[in-house]
């Protein structure tokens, strides 16, 4: 996989999940956010609910392999640096856990329970594969911006963590989605990184 290529996957990753999720509470069930108090956006492939097909299939399933083919392609696509690898491989872990969302069908409490133990495992690996990109960011693209984007992403899903632990008897439906809307943006901006480093090449040469 080239890194144009790659890169593009990376980039198409937040659009790919805005739409999954836009046609899941918009259309295919619009009251599943009210009628299942706001569970976190890995918890709605529950049994018998209208979109659970699409949120099976296209939101989780679709989604996780396009972030399975991405985050593979940074361990193969590392710039001979260890922190980058080692950071692909970290997010090849939480995109194997967003894709076994589609698989395990939410059917009681212990399934749910599961499916957010998967979801803390999730955020955690996103933040230390983020972080550690972030160390070796050159390596990929040598334009600062990307380095400190890296270095605030995690920071803000850290400060969005301590706020939701704290704030646990209270109800913010932005405590909710603003981790996910930046660890899906992350994932595009290091697709971003990927794709204008070749641009950059292309222009050298």
């Amino acid at each position: 996989m080239n890194n144009r290529v790659h890169g593009i996957i990376g980039m198409g990753i937040p659009f790919v999940a805005l739409i999954g999720f836009i046609l899941f509470f918009f259309v295919f069930s619009p009251y599943a956010w009210q009628d299942f108090e706001k569970l976190s956006l890995s918890v709605y492939n529950i049994k018998n609910i209208e979109g659970q097909t699409w949120m099976s299939l296209f939101t989780y399933g679709f989604v996780g392999i396009l972030l399975i083919a991405f985050s593979f392609g940074i361990v193969l696509n590392h710039g001979g640096s260890k922190f980058v690898k080692i950071g692909g491989i970290s997010l090849l872990l939480a995109s194997i856990s967003w894709f076994s969302f589609g698989i395990i069908e939410i059917t009681g409490e212990r399934e749910i329970a599961s499916a957010l133990i998967r979801t803390v495992i999730f955020h955690c690996l996103i933040v230390l594969g983020f972080l550690l990109i972030m160390a070796d960011m050159d390596k990929v693209n040598k334009h600062k911006t990307y380095m400190w984007s890296l270095l605030a992403i995690p920071a803000l899903l850290i400060a969005l963590g301590i706020t939701e632990v704290s704030l646990l008897d209270h109800d913010y439906d932005a405590l909710i989605l603003a981790p996910w809307i930046l660890e899906f943006l992350g994932m595009g901006f290091i697709g971003h990184a990927y794709y204008s480093s070749t641009l950059a090449d292309v222009k050298d040469h």
